[in-house]
Protein backbone atom coordinates (compact mmCIF):
# COMPACT_ATOMS: atom_id res chain seq x y z
CA UNK A 1 0.00 0.00 0.00
CA UNK A 2 2.89 2.39 0.98
CA UNK A 3 4.35 1.66 -2.58
CA UNK A 4 1.07 2.16 -4.41
CA UNK A 5 0.64 5.85 -2.55
CA UNK A 6 4.33 6.83 -4.21
CA UNK A 7 4.10 4.98 -7.52
CA UNK A 8 3.52 7.27 -10.99
CA UNK A 9 0.16 8.01 -10.10
CA UNK A 10 0.92 10.02 -7.12
CA UNK A 11 3.26 11.93 -9.01
CA UNK A 12 0.30 12.55 -11.27
CA UNK A 13 -1.65 13.43 -8.81
CA UNK A 14 0.96 16.14 -6.87
CA UNK A 15 1.72 17.67 -10.76
CA UNK A 16 -1.81 17.98 -10.73
CA UNK A 17 -2.37 19.63 -7.60
CA UNK A 18 0.97 21.78 -7.84
CA UNK A 19 -0.19 23.47 -11.42
CA UNK A 20 -4.07 23.86 -10.35
CA UNK A 21 -2.29 26.00 -7.91
CA UNK A 22 -0.41 27.51 -10.17
CA UNK A 23 -3.02 28.75 -11.98
CA UNK A 24 -5.07 29.61 -8.89
CA UNK A 25 -2.60 32.35 -7.95
CA UNK A 26 -1.87 33.57 -11.20
CA UNK A 27 -5.48 34.43 -11.19
CA UNK A 28 -5.97 36.26 -7.93
CA UNK A 29 -3.15 38.39 -8.93
CA UNK A 30 -5.00 39.09 -11.99
CA UNK A 31 -7.88 39.98 -10.12
CA UNK A 32 -6.19 42.29 -8.21
CA UNK A 33 -4.45 43.83 -11.09
CA UNK A 34 -8.01 44.73 -12.38
CA UNK A 35 -9.47 46.06 -9.31
CA UNK A 36 -6.28 48.65 -8.84
CA UNK A 37 -6.90 49.98 -12.46
CA UNK A 38 -10.86 50.40 -11.50
CA UNK A 39 -9.27 52.48 -8.34
CA UNK A 40 -7.27 54.42 -10.15
CA UNK A 41 -9.93 55.35 -13.12
CA UNK A 42 -12.61 56.54 -10.35
CA UNK A 43 -10.41 58.52 -8.47
CA UNK A 44 -9.31 60.09 -11.70
CA UNK A 45 -12.56 60.55 -12.67
CA UNK A 46 -13.67 62.49 -9.54
CA UNK A 47 -10.46 64.50 -8.82
CA UNK A 48 -11.16 65.45 -12.81
CA UNK A 49 -14.98 65.99 -12.28
CA UNK A 50 -14.14 68.07 -9.06
CA UNK A 51 -11.47 70.06 -10.32
CA UNK A 52 -13.74 71.29 -13.29
CA UNK A 53 -16.58 72.00 -10.70
CA UNK A 54 -14.32 74.25 -8.62
CA UNK A 55 -12.71 76.33 -11.59
CA UNK A 56 -16.16 76.68 -12.85
CA UNK A 57 -17.82 78.01 -9.80
CA UNK A 58 -13.65 80.15 -9.53
CA UNK A 59 -14.96 81.48 -12.95
CA UNK A 60 -18.41 82.51 -12.16
CA UNK A 61 -17.40 84.64 -9.28
CA UNK A 62 -14.71 86.43 -11.15
CA UNK A 63 -17.25 87.33 -13.73
CA UNK A 64 -19.75 88.58 -10.79
CA UNK A 65 -16.46 90.76 -9.88
CA UNK A 66 -15.55 92.04 -12.71
CA UNK A 67 -18.84 93.32 -13.46
CA UNK A 68 -20.78 90.77 -15.84
CA UNK A 69 -23.21 87.49 -15.44
CA UNK A 70 -21.81 84.66 -16.17
CA UNK A 71 -23.42 82.40 -19.06
CA UNK A 72 -24.18 79.26 -19.26
CA UNK A 73 -21.20 77.77 -21.29
CA UNK A 74 -20.89 74.68 -19.88
CA UNK A 75 -20.95 72.81 -23.07
CA UNK A 76 -17.91 74.15 -24.38
CA UNK A 77 -16.13 74.32 -21.53
CA UNK A 78 -12.74 74.21 -22.00
CA UNK A 79 -12.32 74.36 -25.39
CA UNK A 80 -9.36 76.06 -27.22
CA UNK A 81 -9.62 79.93 -27.79
CA UNK A 82 -8.52 80.72 -31.20
CA UNK A 83 -6.50 83.64 -31.60
CA UNK A 84 -7.89 86.33 -30.05
CA UNK A 85 -11.55 84.82 -31.33
CA UNK A 86 -13.76 85.90 -28.41
CA UNK A 87 -16.37 83.85 -29.11
CA UNK A 88 -19.90 84.52 -27.04
CA UNK A 89 -19.90 88.10 -25.97
CA UNK A 90 -21.03 88.77 -22.90
CA UNK A 91 -24.79 90.87 -23.22
CA UNK A 92 -23.82 94.39 -22.40
CA UNK A 93 -27.43 94.34 -20.49
CA UNK A 94 -25.99 92.69 -18.07
CA UNK A 95 -22.91 94.12 -16.98
CA UNK A 96 -23.40 97.05 -14.12
CA UNK A 97 -22.70 100.34 -15.91
CA UNK A 98 -21.42 101.88 -11.94
CA UNK A 99 -18.78 98.92 -12.61
CA UNK A 100 -18.20 99.98 -16.01
CA UNK A 101 -17.58 103.30 -15.21
CA UNK A 102 -14.90 102.81 -12.27
CA UNK A 103 -13.13 99.72 -13.49
CA UNK A 104 -12.73 100.85 -17.33
CA UNK A 105 -12.71 97.01 -18.06
CA UNK A 106 -15.81 94.79 -20.37
CA UNK A 107 -15.30 91.03 -19.48
CA UNK A 108 -15.88 88.43 -22.44
CA UNK A 109 -16.27 85.34 -21.12
CA UNK A 110 -14.86 82.35 -23.76
CA UNK A 111 -15.12 78.78 -22.68
CA UNK A 112 -12.88 78.53 -19.62
CA UNK A 113 -11.10 81.91 -20.00
CA UNK A 114 -11.98 85.57 -19.40
CA UNK A 115 -10.86 87.95 -21.93
CA UNK A 116 -10.85 91.65 -20.60
CA UNK A 117 -10.27 94.53 -23.30
CA UNK A 118 -10.67 98.20 -22.28
CA UNK A 119 -12.16 100.20 -25.14
CA UNK A 120 -11.91 103.43 -24.08
CA UNK A 121 -7.70 103.26 -23.00
CA UNK A 122 -4.84 104.18 -25.19
CA UNK A 123 -2.27 102.45 -23.71
CA UNK A 124 0.56 103.76 -25.10
CA UNK A 125 1.67 106.88 -26.80
CA UNK A 126 2.91 106.41 -30.60
CA UNK A 127 6.25 104.54 -31.00
CA UNK A 128 6.57 104.28 -27.12
CA UNK A 129 6.17 101.49 -24.55
CA UNK A 130 5.90 102.99 -21.56
CA UNK A 131 1.80 102.77 -19.77
CA UNK A 132 -0.01 105.85 -20.00
CA UNK A 133 -1.21 107.20 -17.28
CA UNK A 134 -4.53 106.21 -17.90
CA UNK A 135 -3.49 102.81 -18.75
CA UNK A 136 -1.89 102.56 -15.61
CA UNK A 137 -5.49 103.66 -13.97
CA UNK A 138 -7.17 100.71 -15.88
CA UNK A 139 -4.62 98.00 -15.10
CA UNK A 140 -4.69 98.96 -11.10
CA UNK A 141 -8.33 99.18 -11.43
CA UNK A 142 -8.28 95.70 -13.08
CA UNK A 143 -5.81 94.39 -9.88
CA UNK A 144 -8.37 95.97 -7.35
CA UNK A 145 -11.02 93.34 -8.65
CA UNK A 146 -9.06 90.61 -9.81
CA UNK A 147 -6.25 90.00 -7.20
CA UNK A 148 -8.36 87.99 -4.74
CA UNK A 149 -8.48 85.54 -7.67
CA UNK A 150 -4.52 85.76 -8.72
CA UNK A 151 -3.59 82.38 -7.21
CA UNK A 152 -6.05 79.96 -8.85
CA UNK A 153 -5.31 81.46 -12.22
CA UNK A 154 -2.97 82.68 -14.89
CA UNK A 155 -2.84 86.10 -16.29
CA UNK A 156 -1.95 86.71 -20.01
CA UNK A 157 -0.98 89.48 -21.52
CA UNK A 158 -1.75 90.29 -24.99
CA UNK A 159 -0.22 93.91 -26.37
CA UNK A 160 -0.94 95.46 -30.06
CA UNK A 161 0.17 98.28 -31.79
CA UNK A 162 -1.69 100.63 -34.25
CA UNK A 163 -1.31 100.34 -37.95
CA UNK A 164 1.80 102.43 -38.46
CA UNK A 165 4.67 100.44 -39.99
CA UNK A 166 7.98 100.61 -37.48
CA UNK A 167 10.73 102.71 -39.77
CA UNK A 168 13.12 99.82 -39.39
CA UNK A 169 15.85 101.90 -40.42
CA UNK A 170 15.12 104.93 -38.30
CA UNK A 171 14.93 102.57 -35.23
CA UNK A 172 18.63 101.25 -35.93
CA UNK A 173 19.53 104.92 -36.45
CA UNK A 174 18.30 105.99 -33.30
CA UNK A 175 19.19 102.85 -31.58
CA UNK A 176 15.58 101.80 -30.61
CA UNK A 177 15.14 98.75 -28.48
CA UNK A 178 12.41 97.68 -31.82
CA UNK A 179 12.62 97.32 -35.28
CA UNK A 180 9.48 95.83 -35.92
CA UNK A 181 5.68 96.12 -34.95
CA UNK A 182 5.78 92.83 -33.52
CA UNK A 183 9.15 94.07 -30.86
CA UNK A 184 7.27 97.08 -30.60
CA UNK A 185 4.14 95.13 -29.09
CA UNK A 186 6.42 92.30 -27.10
CA UNK A 187 8.55 95.56 -25.70
CA UNK A 188 4.30 97.27 -24.70
CA UNK A 189 3.79 93.56 -23.02
CA UNK A 190 6.17 93.54 -20.83
CA UNK A 191 5.95 97.16 -19.59
CA UNK A 192 2.12 96.31 -19.21
CA UNK A 193 3.14 93.19 -16.87
CA UNK A 194 5.80 95.14 -15.03
CA UNK A 195 2.33 97.52 -14.12
CA UNK A 196 0.38 94.51 -13.08
CA UNK A 197 3.27 92.94 -10.85
CA UNK A 198 3.79 96.64 -8.99
CA UNK A 199 0.07 96.66 -8.14
CA UNK A 200 0.31 92.64 -6.55
CA UNK A 201 -0.03 90.18 -9.16
CA UNK A 202 2.38 87.74 -8.41
CA UNK A 203 5.08 87.16 -11.83
CA UNK A 204 4.85 83.36 -12.33
CA UNK A 205 1.03 83.74 -12.65
CA UNK A 206 1.64 86.25 -15.48
CA UNK A 207 2.23 85.16 -19.20
CA UNK A 208 3.24 88.18 -22.17
CA UNK A 209 2.52 87.49 -26.02
CA UNK A 210 3.26 90.63 -28.25
CA UNK A 211 0.94 90.32 -31.17
CA UNK A 212 2.16 93.35 -33.54
CA UNK A 213 -0.66 95.36 -35.18
CA UNK A 214 -4.36 94.84 -34.02
CA UNK A 215 -6.08 93.56 -36.86
CA UNK A 216 -9.80 94.50 -37.95
CA UNK A 217 -11.49 92.05 -36.31
CA UNK A 218 -9.93 92.85 -32.59
CA UNK A 219 -9.72 96.76 -33.58
CA UNK A 220 -14.29 95.87 -34.35
CA UNK A 221 -14.22 95.03 -30.17
CA UNK A 222 -11.49 97.20 -28.79
CA UNK A 223 -12.83 100.24 -30.00
CA UNK A 224 -15.49 101.49 -32.24
CA UNK A 225 -13.84 105.04 -33.37
CA UNK A 226 -10.51 106.38 -33.25
CA UNK A 227 -10.10 109.39 -31.47
CA UNK A 228 -9.16 112.75 -33.34
CA UNK A 229 -6.01 114.06 -32.68
CA UNK A 230 -2.62 115.12 -34.56
CA UNK A 231 -1.17 111.45 -33.02
CA UNK A 232 -0.01 109.13 -35.83
CA UNK A 233 -2.19 105.92 -36.22
CA UNK A 234 -5.84 105.15 -34.06
CA UNK A 235 -4.77 105.18 -30.55
CA UNK A 236 -7.23 102.84 -29.13
CA UNK A 237 -5.67 100.14 -31.21
CA UNK A 238 -2.40 100.59 -29.00
CA UNK A 239 -4.25 98.04 -26.51
CA UNK A 240 -3.70 95.75 -23.65
CA UNK A 241 -6.11 92.85 -23.94
CA UNK A 242 -6.20 90.43 -20.91
CA UNK A 243 -7.06 86.90 -20.94
CA UNK A 244 -7.87 85.00 -17.30
CA UNK A 245 -7.01 81.25 -18.05
CA UNK A 246 -7.69 78.89 -14.65
CA UNK A 247 -4.65 76.94 -13.43
CA UNK A 248 -5.11 73.13 -14.32
CA UNK A 249 -4.58 71.13 -11.28
CA UNK A 250 -2.33 68.40 -11.38
CA UNK A 251 -4.14 64.20 -10.32
CA UNK A 252 -2.08 62.82 -7.99
CA UNK A 253 -0.86 59.77 -8.44
CA UNK A 254 -1.54 56.27 -6.90
CA UNK A 255 2.08 55.56 -6.53
CA UNK A 256 4.01 54.72 -3.33
CA UNK A 257 6.88 57.20 -2.93
CA UNK A 258 9.97 55.15 -2.80
CA UNK A 259 11.55 55.23 0.36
Amino acid sequence: MREHRNGPGAKRRAFHEEEVDAEGSWAISYGDMVTLLLTFFILFFNVNQKATTESRKLQTALLAELGAKASDASHDYGKQEPHLNVGPVVDSASIDEATMKSWGGVPHEVGSRILIEFPAVSFFDFGKTKVTKEGEVSLHRFVDHYIRYAGGNNLVIKAFTDDVKVDREKSIREGRKYEDNLELSALRAVAAMRVLQHAGIPLNRMRISGNGEMDREIRKLASAEPRVGKSKGNPLSRKVVLVVEPVVPEVPHLEKEKS
